[in-house]
């Protein structure tokens, strides 16, 4: 079992205290490796870590009998999830070469002005002739995501707090 000083090694602590509901000076000792929390503040940190507990923006949210529930009562499998992905896929391939209808689209998705930068870009950088896609292509599942990148995702600001880039690649002088 993985020590809860290294589990929460580049995590700030205010972040550690709002996710096990404890104090800040508490959080603080258990970073610091001086007090070792509970078992039940162990996992619940785990749980959070691993993106197994849905952020407040969720809210309403849930899962019950292997599906997920939205605030009103409709279910969702994960089969149906998968399925939106792939239909956004093949909704944005099918606006690439339309603006009023990637602007249609982009609106219904809440897409952000970086995203839709992004979407310009690749649409002017596309028609340089560039090979259409694979149909396979489209429907790629995703690579694993390691519990850290998961992390820095969901909290991007922690990055610049981290020291080392990875816990296993400190110094060889013992910083």
């Amino acid at each position: 079992m993985e020590t809860f000083k290294s589990l929460c090694y580049g995590i700030p602590v205010d972040l550690i205290a709002t996710w096990c509901a404890v104090d800040i000076q508490t959080a603080r000792h258990w970073k610091a490796g001086t007090r070792i929390p509970g078992k039940s503040s162990y996992k619940l940190f785990a749980l959070h870590l691993e993106g197994r507990i849905l952020p407040a923006d969720w809210e309403g949210y849930s899962f019950r009998d292997g599906q997920m529930w939205d605030p009103y009562g409709k279910s969702f499998t994960r089969k149906a999830l998968n399925l939106y992905g792939i239909a956004w896929q093949i909704f944005r391939e099918w606006t690439r070469d339309d603006a009023e209808r990637r602007a249609t689209l982009d609106d219904i998705m809440g897409a952000t002005a970086d995203v839709k930068a992004l979407c310009a870009e690749r649409a002017s950088s596309a028609s340089v002739a560039a090979p259409e896609p694979k149909a396979s292509a489209l429907v790629r599942p995703p690579k694993p995501e390691t519990v850290r990148q998961r992390y820095l995702k969901r909290w991007p600001q922690a990055a610049r707090l981290t020291r080392h880039a990875d816990p296993s690649e400190s110094s060889a002088d013992g910083e």
